[in-house]
């Protein structure tokens, strides 16, 4: 899926409910800004059990220390 703008908080919340609640390990295609990294995150899944990808350059570059712990592919700033 895309969006030509960025998803919001409250769609991420929504999308993150769908988790299965036994859910404990996600990757995260296309990561951009992070909105649904952080929920996944506030929904309880721990940094170390999250790859975060995103092909966009100019969004992966974005400080790893906004989720530390969140893995992504070797050689991306995650």
């Amino acid at each position: 899926m895309s969006a030509i703008s960025p998803s919001g908080p409250h769609l991420a919340r929504q999308m993150v409910a769908e988790l299965p609640d036994d859910a404990r390990r996600v990757i995260e295609l296309g990561a951009g800004t992070g909105v649904f990294t952080r929920e996944l995150i506030a929904r309880g899944i721990r940094a170390d059990d999250l790859m975060a990808l995103e092909l966009n350059e100019e969004l992966h570059a974005d400080p790893p220390q906004l989720f530390p712990g969140v893995h992504g592919p070797p050689g991306q700033a995650r």
